[in-house]
């Protein structure tokens, strides 16, 4: 957690919630706020019920993660000191001193105590976090077939074409006469590409970075390309090329080379990915059952209530 010294200024006095008596401050809350909304929304300003809605998940989970860290706590986990010490003395030395930085603290209901619990909080959270998945039992192979026999259709791969691409370069910017012309001349290329080797063609064209390898895309899964080039993909046969397809940066040609047809992955292609995901679900679970007994057990209470 980064220090909250720098995002005091903003806040108000009234603590949002206290967990078991200690109080999760209105600065933490603006810093969650603002941290969530840098990185998942590009800082793009939010409406009323937006800016609730942000409010209330990070509170949520500045909550979670105090109950967290205060059972850590009771079960005797730690972290080292030194650095804790290190932040807050940086701190102080930025608020002008000792009795300066904890005045300020007071303002906002906490001391340099309750500093160093707050800026723990997320490495403790951590360590139990750690302790309860460390705990869980780990997925075994028949929990694993079964979860694939259960769901076939899941576990099944798309078809897909062998492709080759080339095209006729045209600036995003160009006009639509600019445009045309660039399709007569991929048409010209088509009629060439159908009459000599698709691949060398490619090469000599320069296209795009598959072009050193003859324009060649490998398996192309169906769902993977753009519209355009998806229609114009599984629109033609195998060995055909298609008529010149618009694209952002040009007109295309594509040939089909080959098609695999949609298959049963088999359970020795997915069993990794799903003892992955049987894993990935029993340590959620367990984390959601901790989380559970600590919010039924804590005394969590909301200015707002």
């Amino acid at each position: 957690m980064l220090p909250l010294v720098f995002v005091f200024v903003l806040a108000l006095a009234t603590s949002p919630a206290t967990v078991n008596l200690k109080p999760i401050t209105e600065p933490e809350v603006v810093k969650a706020m603002g941290d969530r909304i840098r990185k998942t929304m590009f800082h793009r300003q939010l409406d009323e019920k937006q800016t609730a809605d942000v409010r209330k998940k990070v509170l949520d989970e500045l909550i979670t993660a105090e109950l967290r860290a205060q059972e850590a706590r009771r079960r005797g986990l730690s972290i080292p000191q030194a650095p804790l010490e290190q932040l807050a003395a940086g701190e102080e030395k930025n608020a002008g001193g000792r009795e300066k930085f904890e005045t300020m603290l007071a303002t906002y209901g906490i001391d340099r105590a309750r500093y160093l619990e707050i800026i723990s909080r997320p490495a403790l959270a951590s360590r139990l976090t750690e302790l309860e998945v460390n705990g869980v039992p780990v997925p075994t192979a028949a929990q694993a077939l079964a979860r694939y026999q259960a769901n076939p259709l899941r576990y099944l791969v798309p078809g897909a074409l062998k492709l080759r691409a080339t095209c006729v370069r045209v600036d995003p910017s160009s006009n639509e006469k600019q445009w045309q012309a660039a399709e007569v001349e991929a048409r010209t290329l088509r009629d060439r590409a159908l009459k000599v080797d698709f691949a060398a063609i490619a090469t000599q064209q320069k296209c795009d970075a598959f072009a050193p390898k003859g324009g060649d895309l490998g398996l192309v899964h169906q769902g993977s390309l753009d519209p355009v080039m998806e229609k114009g993909g599984w629109g033609i046969a195998d060995g055909e090329i298609t008529a010149p397809l618009r694209s952002l940066r040009g007109w295309y040609l594509l040939k089909r080379e080959a098609t695999q047809a949609p298959r049963q992955a088999t359970f020795d292609d997915v069993k990794a990915s799903i003892l992955a995901d049987l894993r990935d679900e029993t340590r959620k679970a367990a984390l959601q059952q901790l989380d559970d007994r600590l919010h039924a057990a804590g005394k969590i209470v909301l200015a707002n209530q």
